[in-house]
């Protein structure tokens, strides 16, 4: 019995620790402009994707697909177009077409010069990036493959999570909130169905090459339990990125305008702080950790189910967040490991209770203390 429970707590520390990088990135969006960004668990089913095609290129199995690069040189362009139009371009040359052009016809060639100009750059980017695909996964990296996986994958999904928040997000900012969560489950099928196309992901099932082989490196024979090299990975990696997120936050002078821009938006504007900029910024942070969770949870459960993969970890990482309370990392890692331990043992009594434990652990914690684990109660003036 002894050993029974100590190797499902281990279990359930394996995949809170996925849940726990996926509720950060929830929490911390929530903290900073109050919104459920929806769309987040589609950004972990993206880590795992890219993960899938960058190692099945480096075993030779298949060729990095084309179509991968373009859409992420495109989603680059428009970074670039959109900063250098707002800092350098816009005042100008909304200067010089004012006077004498209608306003339909000024916006239609605003319109035409960013697209033109993210064109170009899209053409410009696409043979840089696939090259340095090709180029660097193309040496045998050896035990460099797995930290040079993870840098590319945050790399791909803060791009991605950038580029979500400057088209969906940042123009319902100052809107009723209901529109921007309505927006986000709309970014969410959106990507669900996109990648579910024949020239992105496709909608069929995976195996997932091992990176890394699974192999146990402690084994405890009186209470035979054993200790995988594996989830030592996924415990290390979960630690070092709390971490780094948590002295982020805490230390340093761009965290402490986090906090501010996460206490007063108008108030950390008028001292100084870029406001637009720390939300693009937790739009980046997030992702880049779903994405790292993506890859966790493709090494230990080694098939890509469909381009909705994420749906399930997703909810469950949420409901996370949310029993340990919606806006507190602290919060988010502990509702993670409660997630994950109380998953695994109801699994082992019954698959179906899996999904049930998590919603009876949030309506009694919900009942209990409504604000979560450690949230704190928000008091409105009238």
């Amino acid at each position: 019995m002894t050993n029974y429970i100590v190797q499902q707590c281990i279990n359930g520390l394996q995949l809170g620790s996925i849940y726990a990088l996926i509720a950060l990135g929830y929490t911390l969006v929530y903290g900073i402009i109050k919104l459920i960004n929806f769309a987040h668990a589609d950004i972990f089913m993206v880590g795992a994707y890219i993960a899938f095609f960058v190692v099945s290129f480096y075993a030779g199995m298949s060729s990095f697909p084309p179509s991968i690069c373009v859409l992420i040189s495109l989603a680059i362009a428009y970074l670039i177009t959109s900063v250098c139009w707002e800092k350098f371009i816009k005042n100008k040359f909304e200067f010089f077409i004012q006077n004498n052009i209608h306003l339909f016809f000024k916006k239609t060639i605003i319109a035409i010069f960013k697209l033109a100009s993210m064109a170009i750059l899209t053409v410009a980017i696409y043979p840089v990036f696939y090259l340095s695909i090709k180029i660097v996964f193309s040496f045998k990296l050896g035990s460099l493959l797995f930290p040079v996986l993870i840098i590319y994958v945050m790399f791909v999904c803060a791009i991605l999570g950038i580029t979500m928040e400057r088209i969906a997000y940042k123009p319902l900012r100052e809107k009723p909130r209901l529109l921007a969560l309505i927006t986000a489950l709309g970014v969410s099928y959106f990507l669900e169905n996109f990648c579910s196309l024949p020239f992105v992901f496709e909608n069929k099932y995976r195996a997932f090459p091992e990176i890394i082989s699974r192999s146990e490196i402690i084994h405890i024979p009186v209470i035979k339990v054993a200790i995988t090299n594996i989830f030592a990975i996924n415990i290390i990696i979960c630690s070092i990125l709390l971490f780094c997120l948590w002295f982020f936050v805490e230390k340093t002078l761009t965290g402490k305008q986090m906090r501010a821009v996460a206490y007063n938006h108008h108030v950390a504007s008028l001292m100084g702080i870029d406001v637009n900029k720390i939300i693009s910024l937790s739009f980046a942070i997030g992702p880049a950790l779903a994405g790292v969770s993506g890859i966790l949870y493709a090494m230990n459960y080694g098939v890509l189910q469909s381009p909705f993969l994420g749906f399930f970890p997703g909810l469950k990482a949420f409901i996370a967040a949310v029993l340990g309370g919606i806006g507190s990392l602290q919060g988010a890692v502990i509702g993670a490991f409660i997630m994950g331990i109380s998953e695994v043992f109801a699994n082992s009594i019954d698959s179906n209770l899996g999904f049930a434990v998590a919603f009876i652990i949030l309506i009694v914690i919900l009942l209990v203390k409504p604000t979560g684990i450690m949230g704190k109660t928000e008091q409105e003036k009238v």
